[in-house]
């Protein structure tokens, strides 16, 4: 019982520690988060996977509750949706490319003052709503490969100045459908699966995964 109890406070504490390196627009409040006057409700992803296992130390059985990390999973009471439970997949206006070449591309200017080297940059739960534009997302930084690198302060502070104001005004995106009817969709656009290149204080982007 003791260790369904822990269970069950690592399982809170993950709900209301989830978030990093938001801007000052991003307000949590417990399991909701509020972003620019939208609330985003964060659960778990599935349910919770109850194993028993064996204590290397005292040899006895120790039941053992593990949960994926929390997901946006309603948008002001609206379910948003994943990529793969609906028909089409949000689409990104021709004239960007991708939204990951569309960040780097408007993050350049910091990107091109790093010294040589690999790193990655952490964007990820990018959510379109129906009406096709970016809504939300969550920034975890910038780091070197192998934290090779040093990045300076005031880089990783420009880079998280500009990097709301580049979303929030992002080319729409043709929103994601599902029986031919528009929804929110959390799309699967993850950044970190590109490495950024930079060779000569010029920064390029490559698939790393």
């Amino acid at each position: 019982m003791a260790n369904l109890i822990s269970s069950s406070l690592l399982l809170i504490i993950t709900l209301l520690g989830t978030f990093h390196g938001f801007s000052q627009e991003f307000v949590r409040n417990g399991n909701i988060v509020t972003y620019r006057g939208n609330k985003f409700e964060y659960l778990p992803q599935g349910q919770p996977d109850t194993q028993t296992i064996v204590d290397p130390v005292t040899n006895k059985k120790v039941v053992k509750i593990t949960t994926k990390d929390p997901v946006p999973t309603k948008m002001n009471g609206i379910r948003i949706y994943n990529t793969d439970e609906v028909d089409a997949k949000p689409a990104p206006a021709e004239k960007i490319g991708t939204l990951e070449l569309y960040i780097v591309k408007g993050l350049s200017t910091e990107l091109n003052k790093l010294s040589n080297g690999n790193y990655f940059l952490y964007v990820s739960n990018v959510i379109v709503d129906d009406k096709g534009k970016v809504v939300y997302y969550e920034y975890d930084g910038l780091t070197s490969e192998r934290n090779k690198n040093k990045i300076s302060a005031d880089v990783k502070k420009a880079l998280e100045k500009q990097i709301d104001p580049l979303l929030n005004s992002a080319p729409g995106f043709t929103p994601g459908k599902l029986k031919g009817r528009p929804v929110i969709v959390r799309t699967d656009i993850m950044l970190s699966m590109f490495r950024i290149a930079v060779k000569n204080h010029k920064a390029t982007m490559v698939r790393a995964f």
